[in-house]
């Protein structure tokens, strides 16, 4: 990760802005600029509300007070469990419109082609997302069959 020296002054000053309960900005990832994705959150997880949880994104401290830690159940996920419930509560989003910085190609996020799908699934079961999207997705989509599969095996049991 490259943080751009601008941000922090960036950050500082988004902070003072009303319903700036979690600022975002946007980040470049392999010679992309990335933002938020305009879309619901059963479709796009966290990313219909910031950018990049780990360069891109400040949070308040009292957030983590009320909501919690990220859960240990969700080691790749876990931020996506919390910034979808935040939101669900009622936090405000700032998009603060500047870049951040460049994230690295080769974390877990990157690399970890099946479980980072499998546990994004798993958080949108936790958060209450309808299970009919992804029956919908997962027959329409190939390379999703094999995570449906290992889904079923293990207890989930959607209709399929």
């Amino acid at each position: 990760m490259t943080f751009f020296m601008p941000m922090q002054l960036r950050i500082i000053a988004a902070i003072l802005r009303p319903h700036a309960d979690i600022i975002v900005a946007n980040y470049r990832y392999a010679s992309r600029q990335i933002g938020i994705k305009n879309g619901p959150s059963w479709l796009f997880g966290q990313a219909s509300f910031l950018a990049g949880h780990s360069l891109a994104t400040a949070i308040k401290k009292g957030l983590h007070q009320f909501y919690g830690k990220y859960p240990v159940k969700f080691p790749i996920g876990g931020d996506n469990f919390f910034v979808i419930t935040a939101r669900k509560g009622g936090v405000g989003v700032y998009e603060a419109g500047f870049v951040a910085g460049e994230m690295g190609v080769e974390g877990a996020s990157s690399v970890d082609r099946i479980g980072v799908p499998l546990e994004y699934f798993k958080v949108q079961l936790a958060v209450g997302s309808s299970l009919s999207w992804k029956t919908q997705l997962s027959n329409a989509n190939p390379s999703i069959r094999p995570l449906c599969r290992l889904l079923r095996a293990n207890g989930h049991s959607p209709g399929w």
